[in-house]
C-alpha cells in the first residue's frame, strides 16, 4: 500500500512539474512573441487610427508591404486550421521561422526576419510555438502574396 501511495505521489509531482514547465514555456513564448519578436506588428490587423484590433490578434492583414520584389500582407498565425497555422506541426512552424520556408516549400517574403530567427535557441523556438498554440483560432483569409521576381 505504501508503495502505491509513493507511486501516486511521484506521478503527481511529475505531472505538476510538467505543467509548470509548460506554463513557463508559454509565458516565455508570450514574452518573445509580444515584445522582442513583435509578431503583432505584422500579423495583427489594425482598426481605425492604426490601433491594433486585439479581437483578431495575430490573424493577419490588412497591412500591406508593396516592395519591388513582392506585395504581401501579414499572414494569419492563429490556430485556425483553414486560414491560419492550426494544421501545421510544431516542426513546420520552427522550419518557417528558421528558414523562411512554408511547409509546402514556398518561401515567405523577405520582410519576415527569418535570418534573425536562425539564432534563436531551440528552447525559445519551442516557447514561441507553445505560445502560438494558445492563441484562439480566428478565421481570416489573407490575400496570397504576389512575388514580382
Amino acid at each position: 500500500m505504501a508503495r502505491f501511495v509513493m507511486m501516486c505521489v511521484a506521478l503527481s509531482v511529475a505531472l505538476i512539474g510538467s505543467a509548470n514547465a509548460q506554463t513557463d514555456s508559454v509565458k516565455r513564448g508570450d514574452y518573445l512573441v509580444n515584445t522582442i519578436l513583435t509578431c503583432g506588428n505584422c500579423h495583427t490587423p489594425r482598426g481605425p487610427g492604426g490601433v491594433f484590433d486585439m479581437s483578431k490578434e495575430l490573424s493577419g492583414g490588412p497591412q500591406t508591404w508593396d516592395e519591388p520584389p513582392f506585395t504581401v500582407k501579414g499572414t494569419n498565425i492563429t490556430q485556425d486550421k483553414e486560414t491560419g497555422i492550426g494544421s501545421w506541426s510544431d516542426a513546420d512552424i520552427k522550419k518557417l521561422m528558421r528558414t523562411g520556408l512554408r511547409p509546402n516549400g514556398t518561401p515567405v517574403a523577405m520582410i519576415m526576419p527569418s535570418s534573425f530567427y536562425q539564432i534563436m535557441t531551440e528552447n525559445d523556438l519551442n516557447a514561441v510555438v507553445a505560445y502560438l498554440r494558445t492563441i484562439k483560432p480566428v478565421a481570416n483569409k489573407v490575400v496570397d502574396p504576389i512575388y514580382k521576381m
